[in-house]
C-alpha cells in the first residue's frame, strides 16, 4: 500500500502554456481518487508525472514520506492500465501476465502460483482466458487480462488511464462495477483518470477535479455536486441552470426548478423544446426555452407536460448557489 503526495507540481511543454501548473494533491492508502476533467486538462500527464514516465519541471513527489522524483518507474512499484489494454499480441493471456516474473527469472512454481492466486481474485471464468491469444478476446476480457497483469505483480499503487473508454455501454458498466469491487476487496491505492462522470462517481473514495493544469476541487461527488466552486464543477456533475442576475448568476438544479402550466408570480414564462425520460428513475428532464436560453425542470411523474407546451418555471430560492458572471466562480455573500 501506499500514500502518495504531490507538492507544487508543474509541467509544460511550451513556455507559459503549463500542462500542470502548481498541482497539489494526496491520495490517501488504500483508497481510490479518480481525477476528472475535460480532454486536455493534464489528467493523462499527471499520472505520467506519478508513474515516474515524465519529471516534473518543479514540485516534488512523495510515496510514504519518501522523495521519488528520482526514482525510476520500475521501481516504484506501480501498476499502469492504459486505455489501449497495451497487451502483447503474439503472446497468450498467461504470458501477458508472467512476462514480467519470467523475465526477472522467478520459478516457474512461483509464477503458477501466483496465476492462481490472480485467476481467483478476478472471478469466475478467468481461468478460461489464460490460453487465448489477445485477438480472440472481445474488449471486456482484454482488460481483464490487462487488470490481472497489473494484480500480478503486486503493485502499491495501480494507475489507470481511462481504461473503459474503448468498451460499449454494456461492458463499460460491467467491467466499472468490477473494478469497483477488486479495490473494494484488495483496499489498493489507485488513481483513476477518467472524463465520465458516472465513473468517477462510483469508483471514487474522492474526486479531483482539474482544469487547464489545476485541481480546482477535490472531494466527495455529494460535495462536489452540492457545493461546487465554479460553474465549471457545477455543470460536470449533471446540469444547472444559470439565472443572470445584475453581476451575478443564480444557480439552481433542475430538481429545484419548479415548472407549472399556469402563470405563476417570480416565474418566467417558456416553451417546452425537448422532454427525456430519467432512466432508470420515474419522471422526466424537462428542457425549457426562455429566449435564446435553455433551462431544465426535473419532475417526478411522467406526461404531465407536452412539447411546444407554454410553461412558467422559477426557482427555489433557498437552494440557490451565486457565481460571478465573469469568472464564473462561486460567489461569496
Amino acid at each position: 500500500m501506499a500514500k502518495i503526495n504531490l507538492k507544487n507540481i508543474s509541467f509544460d511543454f511550451k513556455k507559459d502554456n503549463p500542462i500542470l501548473d502548481n498541482v497539489n494533491l494526496e491520495i490517501k492508502d488504500g483508497k481510490t481518487l479518480c481525477i476528472l476533467g475535460p480532454s486536455g486538462c493534464g489528467k493523462t500527464t499527471l499520472l505520467k508525472v506519478i508513474a515516474g514516465l515524465i519529471a516534473p519541471q518543479k514540485g516534488e513527489i512523495y510515496f510514504n514520506g519518501k522523495l521519488f522524483n528520482e526514482m525510476s518507474p520500475k521501481d516504484r512499484n506501480i501498476g499502469m492500465v492504459f486505455q489501449g489494454y497495451a497487451l502483447y499480441p503474439q503472446m497468450k493471456a498467461k504470458k501477458n501476465l508472467t512476462f514480467w516474473a519470467l523475465i526477472r527469472k522467478i520459478p516457474a512454481e512461483q509464477i503458477d502460483e501466483k496465476v492462481k492466486t490472480t485467476s481467483e481474485i478476478m472471478g469466475i471464468g478467468f481461468d478460461k482466458l489464460l490460453g487465448r491469444f489477445p485477438h480472440t478476446l472481445s474488449g471486456g476480457e482484454k482488460q481483464r487480462v490487462a487488470l490481472a497483469r497489473c494484480i500480478i505483480r503486486t503493485p502499491s499503487v495501480f494507475l489507470l488511464d481511462e481504461p473503459l473508454s474503448n468498451l460499449d455501454a454494456k461492458l463499460r458498466r460491467q467491467t466499472k462495477l468490477e473494478i469497483k469491487s477488486l479495490f473494494t476487496r484488495l483496499k489498493i491505492t489507485a488513481v483513476y483518470v477518467t472524463h465520465d462522470q458516472s465513473e468517477a462517481i462510483t469508483l471514487g473514495d474522492e474526486i479531483a477535479v482539474m482544469d487547464k493544469g489545476k485541481i480546482v476541487q477535490m472531494g466527495s461527488y455529494s460535495d462536489l455536486y452540492s457545493n461546487p466552486v465554479s460553474t465549471m464543477v457545477a455543470s460536470f456533475f449533471g446540469r444547472i441552470n444559470l439565472f443572470p442576475k445584475g453581476n451575478l448568476l443564480q444557480g439552481v438544479r433542475p430538481e429545484n426548478t419548479p415548472i407549472s402550466p399556469k402563470e405563476t408570480p417570480g416565474f418566467l414564462p417558456a416553451k417546452i423544446d425537448v422532454i427525456e425520460s430519467i432512466f432508470p428513475e420515474k419522471g422526466e428532464l424537462i428542457s425549457c426555452k426562455v429566449g435564446m436560453e435553455t433551462y431544465f425542470a426535473k419532475v417526478e411523474t411522467e406526461k404531465q407536460f407536452t412539447l411546444g407546451q407554454q410553461v412558467y418555471i422559477g426557482f427555489e430560492k433557498d437552494k440557490v448557489l451565486h457565481f460571478e458572471t465573469e469568472t464564473g466562480r462561486r460567489a461569496r455573500l
